[in-house]
């Protein structure tokens, strides 16, 4: 992790999941972006997506249904539009 001024810099998906796993370790729950300084928020964004998305992508959080089916409906539109 890199820190510039503000803003801080996640050279791999692996560290910003790190973060993300030890932070609800730490707190015995899932962590909320306020429970991160703000840059630190934005570069985890930048690497593994949206909040859900990151939180999902750390096996902290199942998969929603809602975007499941979302995500399932644009491939199979995707398909029968090639």
């Amino acid at each position: 992790m890199i820190q510039k001024g503000d803003y801080y810099i996640l050279e791999n998906d692996v560290e910003a999941i790190r973060l993300l796993t030890e932070k609800a370790n730490e707190l015995k729950r899932l962590p909320k972006k306020q429970d991160f300084e703000v840059g630190l928020v934005g570069a985890i964004k930048a690497r593994l997506g949206p909040w859900p998305r990151a939180l999902e992508k750390a096996g902290l959080k199942k998969v929603g249904r809602t975007y499941s089916a979302r995500k399932m409906r644009r491939q199979e539109k995707k398909k029968q539009s090639k």
